[in-house]
């Protein structure tokens, strides 16, 4: 009720003020009327400074507000100049290390009676990410069954693993973490040889070492004169863990390969270097 009185009070006041300055307008200019309109002007309408300075503010408001669409616009420039850079110099830090693993490769100078082939990865299958590779060298070009495989890791090169299939133009390696993988390693602080085997995963299992041996974590480990495939000091990783047992006389060293297999792009396939045979000679 109270809010209907209300309303009702400010139609009423609204319908005075209407019906008064319509007289206004109406009247004939006296000294009295006059008087009201120029009173009423002062009161209801603002002086011409005060205009002026809304008019100004609102201008300056307009300029600033001008000013922040074209900062924000330039802001988004930079940012995909920015994110533009960010990516060409992710590229071109990823061909700078491509540039100079290549370099290495070419460089390598392997082992005696022995030449490099460089090769590239080609298929490598989520499924079998940790047990084989394949790679575009094959039987045109010397490549045969349990050729020892090298990929460079860091400064030098590492045992990646061997052929097990081979192909006129490409070849399959089995990796060094194939669990069907067995390689004689050495550890290089003790001499002590143990048998290197894949565990399907980016570790090895290196066992048969003697409790008495003193292996330790952080020892490198090589590639054994004992093996029939790989020449003899060729690395293959670095111990992080031993296991060993109360009731067995030997105990085993999880080693963490040399090679990064989340990285891999080439592979140096080692083969026998026919120039440097030595000749055999028939008597007559």
């Amino acid at each position: 009720m109270e809010e209907y009185y209300s309303h009702r009070h400010t139609n009423l006041l609204f319908l005075f003020l209407f019906v008064f300055c319509l007289l206004l307008l109406t009247a004939r200019l006296t000294g009295y009327v006059r008087s009201v309109k120029n009173f009423l002007f002062y009161v209801l309408s603002p002086t011409p400074e005060a205009a002026t300075r809304v008019v100004q503010a609102g201008q300056g408001v307009s300029l600033n507000l001008k000013d922040i669409v074209n900062v924000h616009q330039e802001n988004l420039i930079l940012r995909k100049s920015l994110e533009r850079y960010e990516h060409l110099n992710s590229e071109y830090l990823q061909t700078q290390e491509e540039v100079e693993r290549l370099r290495n490769i070419v460089g390598f100078h392997p082992p005696a009676k022995m030449k490099a082939v460089a090769s590239r990865i080609i298929t490598r299958e989520p499924g079998s990410w940790f047990q084989w590779v394949m790679i575009d060298k094959g039987r045109e070009d010397g490549v045969r069954l349990d050729t020892p495989v090298l990929a460079w890791a860091g400064n030098a090169p590492a045992v990646f693993g061997r052929v097990g299939g081979v192909f006129e133009n490409s070849s399959k390696v089995v990796l060094v973490t194939n669990v069907i993988f067995a390689l004689p390693a050495v550890d290089q602080t003790t001499s002590q040889d143990g048998l290197l085997e894949g565990q399907n995963g980016p570790s090895l299992k290196l066992g048969y070492i003697v409790r008495e041996g003193k292996v330790m974590i952080g020892d490198s480990v090589t590639t054994s004169p004992l093996s029939s495939v790989f020449p003899s000091g060729i690395p293959v990783g670095t111990i992080e863990d031993i296991v060993s047992s109360e009731n067995d006389s030997f105990q085993t060293a999880i080693v963490r390969t040399a090679v990064d297999f989340n990285n891999l792009r080439e592979a140096i396939v080692l083969l026998p270097d026919e120039q440097k045979q030595p000749v055999q000679r028939g008597g007559q």
